[in-house]
Formats: C-alpha cells, sequence, structure tokens
C-alpha cells in the first residue's frame, strides 16, 4: 500500500482538536502497515479503534458489537471489501452503520459500485492522513446528527400521537362525564357557600327525601338545620370547617340522617371538595356527591349486633373454662371462689359480685366467702344475711332458677329486707343458688348499685351455667374441709396412742411381708435402748440382737411370715410388748 506518510513523517504527530465522543471505529485492510499507521492515529484523535486483516472476521465484530463507522478496504483476500458491505447493509443490525471504502482502485466504475453498495464515501490511495481524520470525523458528525434528528423526530411523532390521544380521551371523557351524570344514581350538586344555596342537583332529590328541588331551594339556608338529625348538627358544623380550610384537591366524606318527608330518617354519605374559590382565595363553590347509606348502617348495626353476641358468647365460654379448670386443678378453694367471683363480675359488668355458702346443721346459716368490687363498692364479705324470716333466699335455696329482681324495691320477696338492701345502697340484683347432687349448698349474687339494671336472658343462662360449676366447686370445698378435719382426727389419735405406749411401757411394730421392711414405733426404739431418730434394724440385725437361746424362734417365725407373703401383699401390723 503506497501513502505520502513516508515522505512528510512529521505529519504523524500533528494534533488536531479532540472532537471525538469515543466513538467505535472498525478498520479492515490487510496491508498490516496501513492498518497500524491509520489506527494509531485515529487512537491519538481519541477513537477507539478495532483494526482487523479478514473480512469475515470484521463481519462478525461488527454483528456482535456493531461500531459507530467502518473504514473497509476493497482488495483482501478471501471475502473482499464489496461483499462485507453487502452484507453488513442486509442486516438490520449493521445497515445503519456508515462505511467508508479506502482503496487504490481510483476507476470511476469502482467507486460507482462502493456508492451503489451503501458507502458513504471512498478514499483513494494514496491518501494524506489530514483527510482520512477529516472524512473520518465529518461523517461520525452527520450519522451523530442523522440519529439526533431521527431521536428527534421519533420523539415528536410520539408527542403528536400523545396529543392526538389525549384529545381523544378528551372527548371520550366529556362524553363518559356527560353520560355519568345523567345516570349517576347517587346526588351530584354544586353548592354555594356564601348564599349557601344549592346552584346544579344532577336529578330530582323527592326519590330520596321526598322535596322537589323547588322546595329545597326555598328552604335555602334552613334545609340542613331544618331536616338534618339533630344529633349530626355537630358532625355537619364540623365538616363545614374542614371545607373552610380545605386545599385544593382535598375532599371530606360526612355522614348523617336527614329526614324524609314523611317524618322518617335516612342516612346519607356525602364526599364534598372545593370547587371554585373567591379572588381572595375563599371556597365559593362546593362540589359534592351524596348517596344514600340506609341498607348499608342497618347491615352494620346487625354486623356490631352480632359481633357483641359472639363477644358475649366468648367471654361466657370463657368464663366457664375458667372456672372449670380452677375447680380440677386447685386445691385451694379460697383461691378458686376468688378467681370465680372476679371473672364473673367482670363479664356481667356487675357493681359487686359475691359467692356463699350454705350449711343447714346445727342451724342455716349463710357464709360469704368470696367478693368482687368494682371501683369503690362497699365491702359485704362481713354482713350477716338473715335466713330466718328471709322469704327471697328461702326461694332462691329451695330451686335452681335464678331469681331476678331488676329493682329491688319493687320486689314483694325482698320487702323483710328492704331496710338492708337501703342500708347497703342495693338498687338490682340477681341471684341463683349453687347445689350438688340436688342439695343447695350455696349461692352466687350480682349487685347493682347505681341504678336499677334489667338482667337479660343471656345473663340469667350464663349464670345459671356458673352455678352448676360452684356448685362442684362448693362440693368439692366441703369434701377437702371433711379430708382436712379427718386427718387432724388421725394425728390426734396417733398421737394418743404413742403418749399410751410410753405410759404403758409397750412398743408396736410393722412388718412388710414384701420387702421384709420393719417399721418401729419410738417406744420399741426406747424399750432396746435405740436412737428414736435411727433407721430401723434390718431382719438378720435384729435376729443377731436376740439372745442365742431365741434366735432359732425367730428365725423360724420370721421364715414362716416370708412364706405367706405371696398370699399377703399388705404391710401387717404386729404388736408385742
Amino acid at each position: 500500500m503506497n501513502t505520502t506518510d513516508e515522505k512528510n513523517p512529521r505529519r504523524e504527530t500533528i494534533r488536531l482538536p479532540n472532537t471525538a465522543l469515543q466513538e467505535n471505529i472498525l478498520m479492515v485492510d490487510d496491508n498490516p502497515e496501513s492498518l497500524r499507521l491509520v489506527s494509531r492515529l485515529l487512537s491519538k484523535r481519541g477513537y477507539k479503534v478495532r483494526p482487523t486483516r479478514d473480512g469475515k472476521l470484521a463481519l462478525n465484530f461488527a454483528l456482535s458489537s456493531p461500531p459507530d463507522l467502518i473504514l473497509l478496504d476493497i482488495m483482501m483476500p478471501g471475502m473482499d471489501g464489496y461483499q462485507v458491505c453487502e452484507q453488513l447493509k442486509a442486516s438490520p443490525k449493521t445497515k445503519d452503520i456508515p462505511v467508508i471504502f479506502i482503496s487504490s482502485l481510483n476507476e470511476v466504475f469502482d467507486k460507482v459500485k462502493a456508492f451503489s453498495l451503501g458507502a458513504v464515501d471512498y478514499i483513494t490511495k494514496p491518501f494524506e492522513i489530514d483527510e482520512v481524520v477529516a472524512r473520518v470525523e465529518n461523517q461520525l458528525l452527520l450519522s451523530r446528527l442523522s440519529k439526533e434528528i431521527l431521536a428527534k423526530n421519533a420523539l415528536l411523532e410520539a408527542e403528536i400521537e400523545e396529543r392526538k390521544r389525549i384529545e381523544a380521551q378528551l372527548r371520550e371523557s366529556q362524553h363518559w362525564l356527560s353520560a355519568v351524570i345523567k345516570t349517576n344514581p347517587n346526588l351530584l350538586y354544586v353548592y354555594d357557600v356564601i348564599e349557601e344555596r344549592s346552584l346544579y342537583v344532577n336529578r330530582e332529590i323527592y326519590s330520596d327525601i321526598g322535596y322537589t328541588f323547588e322546595e329545597i331551594q326555598e328552604m335555602a339556608a334552613t334545609f340542613i338545620p331544618k331536616l338534618i338529625h339533630p344529633d349530626d348538627i355537630p358532625g355537619f358544623l364540623e365538616q363545614r370547617k374542614k371545607i373552610e380550610t380545605a386545599k385544593d384537591g382535598e375532599s371530606f366524606d360526612f355522614e348523617y340522617r336527614i329526614q324524609h318527608k314523611n317524618g322518617e330518617y335516612r342516612w346519607f354519605c356525602s364526599r364534598e371538595s372545593v370547587f371554585a374559590r373567591t379572588a381572595q382565595g375563599k371556597p365559593w363553590k362546593i362540589l359534592g356527591t351524596a348517596a344514600e347509606i340506609s341498607d348499608r348502617k342497618q347491615a352494620e348495626l346487625e354486623l356490631k349486633t352480632a359481633l357483641a353476641a359472639l363477644e358475649r358468647q366468648i367471654k361466657q365460654r370463657f368464663l366457664l373454662e375458667t372456672i372449670t379448670l380452677e375447680i380440677r386443678y386447685s386445691l385451694n378453694p379460697d383461691q378458686v371462689f376468688q378467681t370465680a367471683t372476679a371473672q364473673i363480675g367482670r363479664i356481667f359488668n356487675a357493681d359487686s359480685c359475691l359467692i356463699h355458702t350454705y350449711t343447714e346443721s346445727p342451724a342455716p346459716r349463710i357464709f360469704n366467702v368470696a367478693e368482687y368490687r368494682k371501683d369503690a363498692a362497699k365491702s359485704l364479705l362481713d354482713l350477716e344475711i338473715p335466713v330466718q324470716g328471709n322469704p327471697h333466699l328461702q326461694f332462691l335455696l329451695s330451686q335452681d332458677q335464678a331469681v331476678v329482681c331488676d329493682d329491688v324495691f319493687s320486689e314483694p320477696l325482698l320487702e323483710n329486707v328492704r331496710d338492708l338492701c337501703g342500708q347497703i345502697g342495693l338498687k338490682s340484683m340477681i341471684s341463683i343458688r349453687t347445689s350438688y347432687q340436688g342439695k343447695a349448698n350455696g349461692m352466687i349474687c350480682l349487685h347493682q348499685y347505681d341504678s336499677p339494671r334489667h338482667w337479660t336472658q343471656d345473663e340469667i343462662r350464663l349464670l345459671k351455667a356458673v352455678a352448676a360449676q360452684m356448685g362442684i366447686a362448693i362440693a368439692q370445698a366441703n369434701l377437702l374441709e371433711q379430708d382436712k378435719q379427718q386427718r387432724l382426727k388421725l394425728q390426734h389419735s396417733e398421737a394418743s396412742l404413742a403418749a399410751a405406749q410410753k405410759i404403758a411401757h409397750i412398743g408396736s411394730w410393722e412388718l412388710d411381708l414384701v420387702t421384709h421392711k420393719i417399721t418401729w414405733s419410738e417406744e420399741v426404739f426406747r424399750i432396746f435402748g435405740l436412737d428414736s431418730t435411727a433407721t430401723e434394724p434390718t431382719s438378720a440385725q435384729l435376729l443377731k440382737m436376740c439372745h442365742p437361746e431365741g434366735q432359732t424362734l425367730v428365725s423360724k417365725n420370721c421364715h414362716s411370715h416370708y412364706l405367706t407373703r405371696h398370699f399377703l401383699q399388705k404391710r401387717v401390723p404386729i404388736f408385742s410388748s
């Protein structure tokens, strides 16, 4: 390859202003000297140059990582430059890459063919370095400008399409909004805050509250105060305060009741926002929508009632399980009674809850064993409840049904103890006896002090279920007390026996026929002169303690006891002096 660079080597160091933006240039030339020279010069200008001497390899490079420009020699072994250019332009990935041919062929035919294949320029060898750099930079600039123009055109087309789409959406939304206003089942209105009157309503309102638009207009500012439920007026005034300080775009919901023309109240939900303002920025017109929600409110009330009933059931179940577990696993009756009174009092939300036990002999008596008091209710634990001459108590203990007194001062059964009720401040009471195997053993009482109270059927049923469990608990407490008394008697008997043995100088011992374990009383230790805190001797040790003449007899007796252990599998007491 011929070049004029050899005549003027100083031109290799010429540095022109660097306008490159690190474009990627692929150079294809089978002449290594020309390839190295041009690559070095372009690299110094700030371009990233990938040199190659093979057409097929250059084609693979371009397809895998498309460059910004290609310098392509024509005459190369294997695939020539024309073939490489033709395949580059045939691929969508590389067809827009500018190609500059560099060749020693200077015929018009060659140049025409190069341009017909899609080349953007043609440089004839030998060439001037400045010319190559200028043409390269010119084509790269044109390529960048072309890309920018294409991008701007694409952006402009996109903006045009977006504008057309928005205009179509606007026309559609206007049509849609008009249809919504006409067919919307809710009330749409514009309200003048300053003049306090409705400027627009999308339909006649009589179907919801029975009034025509003209009748509402006649009411003007008195419309809301006249028809709104008195309990909802504070909420309405609060809504107006929110509107007065509302920012643009803010909306506020408000639920209220409006009186129908027939006199009944109907629930509505309004959502309002500022639609227009005065020159001073104060709210002027309100845009609002309102929907009747009476059915929803009724459903909410029913759901609330159902949830309250479910909550009561859960609390009742918890109360019964708590009391049942206390009865089963606690051996402390006081703890059982105190836990029960606290749980019952809280579940029933009573001022006071009392658990009593009842005994018939030697004389009928009522004992207060546990108490729950809410707030500062007066304690009744030390109060003696009369049994004789108390019809209310006698009737209560005679059957398993609850005795309900919503107002104690109107209850005939409490006439004899009315002074006592006034003394403790009792206003309302429900009581039920506890029983075991059909016999009364106590009662549960719930008191209300602030005012008379209506005790519901759910509360009565729950108290009856609780009383059934407490009857078991009181019976269990009585059995524990009997067992305690029996154990005290047994301890007293054992102490008396030990004292009698000590006085009579008589001891006792027991032999376990299975384990041969011997148990001595304290007097036996004293008889044998041994320490009573020591362990009893074994059979062999006991045999050694006997006189030699008596060892045979003792051994024979022990052997006899050993033979009988197969028939007597229990501890047999044997007394001796």
